[in-house]
């Protein structure tokens, strides 16, 4: 079946299983690439009083103020990748990627397995002692590409992930995401103000505004 993409007063859905989305958000009072995360991702209630309409995934509401309802963001099966890696600098790569299955309990023979898949996946097969200062920049985004997977999300957010790398590295990671998409078969959502870099990712190109989805359509 199909995810229902929420965005603000705004359904676009049912979102292609597998699919890689691209949205291209446009700097709007301040806010940056995260007002495109924002009325999908709903970190917090969306009890303020704007145009918010029920935030759902797979049929399930996440987010509806008028019920009172609102799973957080640790019980859903999304994952983020943010333009700051936000690993842990006294943890190795393994133990990064390893931590949120140990927040849900996984252990023993699967959590070392899941971890050492997630870590060849992106390319760290051999890495996975050394701390994140001992690591370069490409390879600190892969290590929070691998956090990410390992949790097997059923939608990845990525908010600018290759920003803070330099063009040669941008280029290169460019090819590993898409690689790594087609191979996982999760659907990316990948939020950014490069239209080029949207263009070459994404299978279907959204363009927000203030947090509205104000236009779709693949770029061919």
């Amino acid at each position: 079946p199909g995810r229902d993409v929420v965005s603000r007063a705004r359904v676009v859905g049912p979102a292609e299983e597998g699919h890689a989305y691209g949205g291209v958000a446009w700097r709007d009072g301040g806010h940056g690439s995260l007002a495109g995360h924002e009325p999908i991702v709903r970190l917090e209630s969306s009890d303020d009083g704007g145009p918010w309409e029920p935030a759902r995934r797979d049929g399930v509401v996440l987010d509806d103020p008028s019920t009172d309802t609102f799973v957080p963001p640790e019980r859903r099966a999304v994952a983020v990748v943010f333009q700051d890696y936000l690993l842990f600098p006294n943890l190795a790569a393994i133990e990064n990627v390893a931590f949120g299955l140990r927040r849900r309990k996984v252990r023993g023979d699967e959590l070392r397995r899941r971890v050492t898949e997630a870590l060849e996946l992106v390319g760290l097969a051999g890495l996975e002692r050394r701390k994140p200062r001992q690591l370069s920049g490409g390879q600190q985004q892969r290590v929070a590409l691998a956090r990410a997977l390992v949790n097997h999300p059923g939608v990845l957010l990525l908010d600018e992930p290759l920003g803070a790398l330099d063009l040669k590295l941008r280029k290169q990671m460019q090819l590993e995401l898409k690689r790594i998409q087609r191979e996982v078969g999760v659907t990316f959502l990948y939020v950014t103000h490069d239209l080029a870099s949207a263009r070459y990712l994404a299978d279907d190109i959204l363009v927000m505004y203030a947090g509205q989805i104000v236009e779709q359509g693949t770029h061919a």
